[in-house]
């Protein structure tokens, strides 16, 4: 249900400002990686993609339908400056996300070592 409401809103968004689909294909990817995290279990920060970018796109579009040349084109670089930043704040969630399970995953086997009497843990062949 999420999906189905947030990709429409990243096409539309990278119809409005010409020269920044490099730009918007980044942020939404950043985006997706966040939604993925969160597949499956609730996740605090998961509204800041789903419900603030398609709103962020949705104003921006009404705004800039009436908006003069210069207006229009201030328009469309605010919103890609915000959905970068948005798109910032959900990589280093979910770089953050990543590092806490590296560190768990590393306390365990720390853990595990010293449970099996010190044998350092080696990868299976």
């Amino acid at each position: 249900m999420i999906q189905k409401n947030w990709r429409p809103c990243w096409t539309r968004a990278r119809r409005l400002p010409p020269g920044a689909g490099e730009e918007l294909r980044r942020a939404r990817n950043h985006c997706a990686r966040l939604l993925a995290l969160a597949e499956g279990a609730h996740h605090d920060d998961l509204p800041l993609v789903t419900q603030q970018v398609p709103g962020l796109v949705s104003d921006y579009e009404a705004a800039i339908a009436p908006a003069g040349l210069e207006e229009a084109r201030e328009l469309k670089r605010r919103m890609v400056a915000q959905l970068c930043a948005i798109s910032e704040s959900a990589h280093d969630i979910v770089e953050a996300e990543r590092e806490q399970r590296r560190d768990a995953l590393a306390a365990r086997g720390q853990h595990l070592e010293r449970r099996l009497g010190g044998t350092p843990l080696r990868a299976v062949p």
